[in-house]
């Protein structure tokens, strides 16, 4: 039987009742079905039914055929929306049930007949996308997405739903940006604790936060519709050799010249118009991003250790906050009611900012490196004022990167999307998306974008679920198929204890891409053990011995630290060294492939080159100290009379000292305090870069037959030693015992127990940094804190603008006397992150 709103709809259009049949339809089939279904069948043998099809489908056509001559109708139905009776939950879905057959019929030829529809509907249309009824309901969801579709083939249409939106998300963004301001005048001067943040019983209108977020998803799937290539420029390029063409080539292709420009210009003027409307967008929000940056200013860091919590839905953000505190297995109450604030009142607008803000639009198939991504976006964004937007969306995201990275520790769905298998069982709710056809398996979460943040704002433990995907992505490339669902193939490795390296060698080099990302199953030959991952782990051990080995000649120590190790740039004496160092670097790959760490820790230099980095002139300090002083010394003094160098370096080789040149005619360019810096840089580059390029080619060569470039990108130098390495057990009370302090500090300066509770609240992530900060390596000395040869912080008469600064030879920490243990903990982590060259530049 039709509805009740059905029938209603029937007598208020004064349509025959012939229209009944698409009360029935289903508003989700395409078009064109529908069309065969009604379309007249012309056949002397047609039978009764599809006689009575051929009548219905007439008296259709003939009902629907009035609306070119009686426009007011359509609007009559559309100015239901704004009746009383309509805010009635089942009437509401019933008028939308009804009113998505209508707009769906083949013959609401929408666009043939221009039928508009008022502003007042617009705006009344426009307030049903944020509508929590219709959220709630999938299909009714699909049903409004329906309406809007057809409405919106009409360019007024179109343009007066979305300027009613805007107008709609600029009110809900002041309202919400004033319960902001006025939590921040309550309770930001204070400076509470976490404690008391529970005790003010302040809250924030969680309906309105996602009724912003449902309306400006909407608006940016439309916008972005309406742009070509995601709100950047469209470049037209034509290459046509005309002197070689004769007249009618050369009238075709002006001809198509002329065709292309006009369609660049209607491409142009749409897209200029779409921009317009998300600038509009996005400035009249503006106080709410600053209302929201000073509230998120509120929260200082929390180690991610500190927490042990269940993970939650997706949608847990709806959820209210006793249900959502009650999900948190946090240490304290303090920590849960902070991860309660963080998780369900900012994420609707966390999520909302990303959208208006975020233009790399990445997915699983994006390769790009952080840096080459920074660069297409800067040079492509369509006006000044998206890349001012983008600018912004860095600064915020690297000023609150503690939140998110505490978001994505709490729901890695955040960052990864999806799961492939859940989405399979379940797929994703999409609104309003139209017709977008984009396989969702590609997609990764809402905060994915800062994967490629050029400051690699996230932490190890994030972009290693990052890392993991990527890996699933190769598997399905390589194998066609998802291993992961099916039984995981081995590939047997024999090898000979005493030839470990040369067995794995010559086995592995044969091996294809499939071999060499299948899990491995080890055999020593000669022994009855069966291997259970326990043979694996032991040929990850011993091959880390064999490979710096001395007699390969492939590896030195680097400087005086015997723990760290750097190619060797006399490797030639192997005859092999070339193909050794391709497969050191596969080897290397493959351990980080099966998750599987290594005593394999590699000099600052090196570690940079395998992440495609290159390195800067203080890197030298890991590898010759001395070396590094004196160049330090040439650049901080004036060398005038003092030094009598020129543009070249000797280097011993097989016993004979050999003459080097920085530049071509080096041997006649001297040394001047104009071109010292110049001096410095080359002769830094030739020591760690030109001495071992081939060494490092061969092994970038072998590391990324498994692992791409761009997927280890994401990582900083310091990161990628954490990922091949693993985390270390830091006993603090044992460091802490073992420090010397020299200048004006003692163990009861305020500074240094400032310093050792900054570092007792770091978590294990930053305290490996920290270490490696001060030490040059992130391995744990093997007779604990005391074997180190004098660990020692000194004081610096610096002011709180200065970053700490390091000495890697010498174990030591140059502190400066901050005022306050909040600088103190800010510059140390900025300066273990970000400028973690350690020595003092910045």
């Amino acid at each position: 039987m039709m509805t009740p709103i059905g029938h209603a709809f029937v007598n208020y259009l004064q349509l025959p009742v012939a229209i009944q049949p698409l009360q029935y339809c289903d508003a989700s089939q395409d078009l064109e079905a529908k069309k065969k279904r009604v379309t007249p069948v012309e056949s002397v043998n047609s039978t009764k039914e599809e006689e009575k099809e051929v009548a219905v489908a007439v008296a259709v056509e003939r009902a629907l055929e009035q609306f070119k001559s009686d426009g007011p109708r359509l609007q009559r139905i559309f100015s239901l929306l704004g009746s009383p009776l309509i805010k009635t939950p089942s009437l509401l879905a019933s008028f939308v049930d009804s009113l998505s057959v209508m707009c769906a019929s083949p013959q609401m030829k929408w666009t043939e007949l221009n039928l508009s529809i008022r502003a007042q509907d617009a705006t009344h249309l426009a307030a049903l996308i944020g509508d929590s009824t219709i959220h709630a309901d999938d299909s009714l969801c699909n049903k409004l997405q329906t309406v809007l579709a057809c409405v919106m083939t009409v360019p007024s249409n179109k343009l007066a739903i979305l300027h009613a939106l805007i107008d709609q998300t600029s009110e809900l963004g002041v309202r919400i940006a004033t319960e902001l301001d006025q939590i921040y005048k309550i309770i930001g001067p204070c400076k509470p604790t976490i404690r008391k943040f529970a005790d003010h019983r302040w809250t924030i209108d969680q309906a309105k936060q996602n009724t912003l977020l449902r309306k400006i998803e909407f608006v940016h799937c439309v916008v972005t519709k309406m742009i070509d290539n995601h709100i950047r420029n469209v470049h037209v390029n034509t290459n046509a050799n005309e002197e070689e063409k004769t007249k009618q080539e050369k009238s075709n292709a002006f001809a198509k010249t002329q065709s292309i420009f006009q369609k660049a210009c209607v491409n142009a003027t749409e897209q200029q118009q779409a921009l317009r409307l998300f600038e509009v967008c996005n400035r009249n929000l503006e106080p709410l991003w600053k209302a929201l940056d000073l509230c998120l200013t509120m929260f200082g860091f929390v180690p991610k250790d500190k927490f042990a919590v269940k993970k939650m839905s997706v949608d847990s953000c709806d959820m209210k906050l006793e249900s959502g505190i009650s999900m948190l297995a946090a240490t304290s109450e303090e920590e849960t009611a902070r991860m309660s604030w963080l998780l369900l009142r900012f994420k609707p607008l966390l999520l909302t900012f990303f959208l208006l803000h975020d233009f790399y639009h990445v997915d699983l198939h994006t390769k790009s490196s952080p840096e080459e991504m920074e660069f297409e976006l800067e040079s492509q964004l369509a006006n000044a004022y998206l890349l001012e937007c983008h600018k912004y969306f860095l600064d915020f995201t690297d000023r609150h990167r503690h939140i998110f990275n505490l978001l994505i520790a709490q729901n890695p769905i955040l960052l990864t999307g999806i799961p492939r298998q859940q989405q399979q069982q379940s797929p994703p709710k999409q609104l309003f998306h139209g017709n977008d056809t984009k396989n969702d398996n590609g997609k990764l979460g809402p905060f994915a974008a800062l994967l490629w943040h050029p400051k690699r704002v996230l932490d190890l433990e994030n972009k290693k679920k990052y890392l993991h995907l990527g890996f699933d992505v190769l598997r399905r490339e390589c194998f066609g198929y998802d291993p992961s669902q099916l039984f995981s193939p081995k590939t047997n490795l024999e090898v000979r204890r005493d030839q470990l390296f040369n067995d794995s060698f010559c086995q592995m080099k044969l091996w294809t891409k499939q071999e060499l990302m299948n899990r491995l199953s080890i055999r020593f030959i000669g022994e009855e053990g069966v291997d259970a991952s326990g043979l694996t782990r032991e040929w990850y051990c011993q091959m880390t011995k064999s490979m710096f080995d001395p007699s390969y000649a492939l590896f030195i120590p680097a400087g005086d630290n015997n723990n760290i190790f750097q190619p060797n740039p006399h490797s030639s004496f192997n005859s092999d060294h070339i193909e050794n160092f391709k497969f050191v670097g596969l080897f290397v790959a493959k351990a980080i492939f099966d998750g599987q760490t290594l005593e394999a820790y590699f000099s600052r230099p090196f570690l940079k080159h395998i992440l495609h980095v290159q390195p800067t002139w203080e890197d030298l300090q890991s590898l010759d100290y001395t070396h590094y002083k004196n160049l330090k010394w040439m650049l901080e003094n004036p060398i005038a009379g003092l030094v009598d160098l020129d543009f070249t370096y000797e280097i011993e080789k097989m016993g004979t000292i050999e003459k080097v040149e920085l530049k071509p005619h080096g041997d006649k360019l001297p040394v001047t305090d104009s071109n010292k810096r110049e001096f410095v840089e080359l002769i830094s580059d030739s020591k760690m870069t030109k001495l071992v390029k081939d060494q490092i080619d061969a092994f970038l060569k072998g590391f990324h037959i498994l692992i791409p470039h761009w997927l280890t990108s994401i990582f900083t130098w310091s990161e990628l030693d954490l990922l091949i390495c693993g985390m270390p057990e830091i006993d603090i009370v044992d460091w802490q015992n073992n420090t010397q302090y020299f200048g004006r500090y003692t163990k009861d300066s305020p500074q240094i127990k400032w310093f050792w509770e900054t570092v007792q609240e770091m978590d294990k992530e930053e305290q490996a940094l920290l270490l490696q900060f001060m030490t040059g390596t992130s391995r744990m000395p093997l007779g604990g804190f005391a074997s180190l040869p004098g660990f020692q912080i000194h004081s610096s008469s610096q002011t709180d603008e200065t970053l700490p600064s390091a000495h890697t030879c010498f174990n030591q920490l140059d502190l400066p006397t901050y005022s306050t243990k909040e600088v103190l903990k800010k510059k140390l982590s900025l300066a273990i992150r970000e400028c973690s060259q350690g020595f003092g530049f910045v």
